[in-house]
């Protein structure tokens, strides 16, 4: 299936910035990479944090997909989703 992904990063409600990725990644990849890019707002205990075991008592959520389905979303405040578009 010919598309892209169209990665979009929101400050609250306010889009940021939107960037168009090969079509070819993987749901897993591009959740993957919006983790990547959660992860630069975020401090070393938060990324810690959020990279232990489920649970850990010292475990944050920070890093989890919000919600199911499409568009993929994560992050909190500053956060980022992506959609997949045929073209």
């Amino acid at each position: 299936m010919a598309g892209a992904w169209k990665i979009r990063k929101y400050d609250g409600l306010d889009q940021k910035g939107e960037w168009s990725i090969s079509g070819a990644l993987s749901e897993d990849e591009v959740c993957t990479l919006l983790q990547r890019l959660v992860s630069q707002n975020l401090s070393e205990d938060e990324i810690i944090g959020a990279s232990l075991r489920r649970n850990d008592p010292r475990y944050f959520t920070l890093l989890e997909r919000i919600g199911k389905g499409s568009p993929i979303s994560f992050g909190h405040g500053v956060h980022y989703t992506a959609q997949f578009e045929k073209t």
